[in-house]
């Protein structure tokens, strides 16, 4: 628990208030953040004694806020009666929704305004959970005396930022909000990792269409060459991004008009090219969209841009991707390149088609990939997050069997759709949640024949695309048609991952999609996802639940495990063996689920299973009572445990805290 006064803390608060030149004497005692905040306050020209609210005209069917009310709604499940509010923001500060926890913590809430239509922003109120963090774009901890205000002195706020995971731009804020006596730095990871859920949920809700075209977006930016003045653009109807030379070219509202300009000039052929007056006035060229650009002979004002640009479309949605050059710079590849089809381009959900192209190497038919854009990715914490068994039992068990968990079902629906349409299709989640097993259960159901692939099998293949053409097109096989399983594609190297994206793009070029499917983990830091360069054809992103999501399926997935090790011999578990299970965080979800029950049958071979039969690791459920956010912080730590392969100093690196604190929070919890 935190102490309800930091004393250094609020000695040099009062030292800054009376002269800000304090502030070069902080030294640790100030976290720099906060020291940054203050300052910024300062300069702003808050009043610390200040209490002056601002409401402001907020929109609160958004789509990030619909995004956030189930994983807000599922925090306020789990910290139950503990006295929390979660906030919402925009990326403005302006407070959009809140949740309660705790029958105080809504009057505690109420007391400084932090309510749906307040203005939360640094500038007007000084250092908070919510305005630090549009500020900072990291994760903030404010405790009592950080604040700026007087009137916040008495609260402590966490933060973190809610970042789109195609655009990357910065959506708002979810921030935890309590009375000091009921802090725990805790509450930062937990508000991380609601942020984390909610960055999910806005990839559920992104298109095939916005996915696609803000990958190529990302990569158009990476190609281009060092000193030039192009700019690169992309806009769907819901979601626009700009890289920061077009910043410096065009307004914001020259950059709205362009877009126009652009969807307008596109919806005819697919592409087009055409000149833009950055005055407002945009006028299309009379060449045909697949011409050759001219050579820039004439010297034309910095103001006016030569435009290519490509739709993309699939269905309703349709986004565009621009590149845009001022008339008379270096050309340095200024244009999309023509393609042979480039009016499909779009239509068909690929990359804008260029001229191929040879960079660091290699050679692509899409966007020129630079050094950092195809480097392998980094795989920290993978290969000792891997479960102790084989897959395979996991694989062939029915994980469905008197299941309620809505989330289960909903993928069960999303795939099997996407199986009737013959959609490619991305099984996204946690390692061991059981994605190759919904795919036999979903497939068995509409009388298809699974083949599944390893990414070892594809890593050493010289010639993917023949192996998976041959086993999709091998002719009438009894067990039905094919599906194709790709397992774990995010672990494929940068060769293989090219392999299978020449093979993903020939389907949609002939007409024939195939069911393929691949399953990957979630990637998550600021690496480049290693999906990047497959999602534009990709048809639909299914995501698998955690283990931990569906706590009620527990006793029917052991039930069905212990089935599948011992076949025939009706072995049961006890009811307290049953609720220790249901009890229990796995970050291994069904795999170490599976390696637990492989244990306590090995342990005992006949008769009832007792807890006395289950592994130490089955034991994640606290010991003792807890409050919530230490349940979390315990969780937390189990969770990195074993994605570290129980490495504590690493773990410790991770969570952001001491060796030390962790040794120490493994003794509290009975860990040890």
């Amino acid at each position: 628990m935190t102490s309800p006064v930091n004393d250094d803390l609020a000695r040099a608060r009062s030292r800054f208030l009376r002269d800000r030149r304090a502030a070069a004497e902080f030294g640790r005692t100030v976290p720099l953040p906060i020291a940054g905040s203050w300052r910024r306050s300062a300069q702003a020209g808050v009043d610390a004694t200040g209490d002056d609210t601002r409401q402001v005209t907020i929109t609160s069917d958004t789509v990030l806020s619909r995004c956030a009310r189930d994983p807000m709604n599922q925090l306020v499940r789990s910290l139950g009666s503990l006295d929390v509010g979660i906030v919402l923001s925009d990326e403005h500060s302006h407070v959009l929704a809140r949740a309660d926890c705790g029958r105080a913590a809504t009057t505690l809430l109420n007391g400084i305004d932090l309510a749906p239509g307040f203005d939360f922003s640094e500038g007007f109120v000084g250092t908070n959970g919510v305005g630090t963090v549009i500020q900072t774009r990291m994760p903030i901890y404010v405790e009592g005396a950080a604040h700026f205000q007087e009137r916040f002195l008495r609260y402590v706020c966490a933060g973190a930022p809610i970042l789109h995971p195609i655009t990357k731009r910065l959506e708002g804020v979810l921030d935890l909000t309590c009375d000091v006596r009921d802090a725990s730095q805790m509450m930062q990871t937990v508000a991380v990792q609601t942020a984390h859920a909610i960055e999910q949920e806005l990839l559920r809700a992104a298109s095939p269409v916005e996915r696609g075209l803000f990958d190529a977006f990302e990569e158009a930016v990476r190609s281009i060459p060092s000193g030039s003045r192009a700019a690169v653009l992309a806009a769907t109807d819901l979601m626009t991004a700009h890289s920061d030379q077009a910043r410096t070219l065009l307004t914001a509202a020259q950059r709205t008009e362009l877009c126009a300009a652009a969807f307008r000039a596109t919806e005819a052929h697919g592409r087009a090219r055409f000149v833009f007056d950055v005055g407002g006035c945009d006028r299309p060229s009379q060449r045909s969209p697949a011409s050759p650009a001219p050579a820039v002979g004439t010297v034309r004002t910095s103001t006016t841009l030569r435009i290519s640009t490509v739709r993309f479309e699939r269905e309703a949605a349709h986004g565009v991707l621009i590149w845009a050059e001022p008339m008379g710079a270096a050309a340095n590849g200024g244009d999309l390149p023509d393609a042979q089809t480039s009016a499909e381009a779009g239509r068909h959900l690929s990359r804008p088609p260029t001229r191929a192209s040879q960079k660091n190497g290699q050679q692509t038919a899409g966007l020129t990939h630079t050094a950092a854009s195809s480097r392998a990715p980094r795989r920290r914490g993978l290969s000792q997050a891997r479960p102790t068994q084989t897959p395979a039992l996991v694989d062939d068990v029915s994980l469905s069997r008197g299941s309620r968990s809505n989330a289960w079902q909903l993928a069960r629906r999303e795939l099997g759709s996407s199986l009737r349409k013959g959609e490619a299709t991305l099984l996204l989640g946690e390692i061991g949640v059981g994605k190759v097993s919904l795919v036999n259960e979903v497939a068995h159901a509409h009388r298809l024949h699974v083949h599944v692939v390893s990414a070892e099998t594809i890593e050493h293949c010289t010639d993917l695309p023949a192996m998976l053409n041959a086993l999709t097109h091998g002719g009438q096989n009894p067990l039905g048609d094919p599906v194709i399983v790709l397992r774990n594609v995010h672990l494929l190297p940068a060769h293989s991952r090219t392999q299978l994206e020449r093979f993903l793009r020939a389907p949609r070029v002939h007409g024939d999609p195939g069911r393929i499917v691949l399953t990957a983990e979630r990637v998550t830091g600021d690496d480049p996802s290693p999906l990047s360069a497959l999602l534009p054809f990709i048809a639909r992103t299914v995501i698998v639940p955690a283990l931990r999501e569906r706590r009620g399926d527990i006793p029917s997935i052991a039930q069905s495990l212990l089935d599948a090790l011992q076949p025939g011999r009706g072995r049961r578990l006890s009811a307290t063996a049953l609720q220790t299970l249901a009890d229990g965080h796995w970050p291994g979800n069904i795999h170490q689920l599976s390696d637990a029950l492989r244990y306590a049958v090995e342990h005992r071979p006949a008769g009832l299973l007792t807890t006395d039969d289950l592994p130490p690791h089955a034991f994640s459920a606290a010991l003792r009572p807890l409050t919530e956010l230490a349940r979390q912080e315990r969780i937390a730590i189990i969770t990195m445990l074993y994605r570290t392969g129980g490495n504590r100093s690493a773990a410790a690196r991770e969570l952001g805290i001491s060796r030390a604190t962790i040794y120490r929070r493994l003794a509290e919890y009975g860990l040890s």
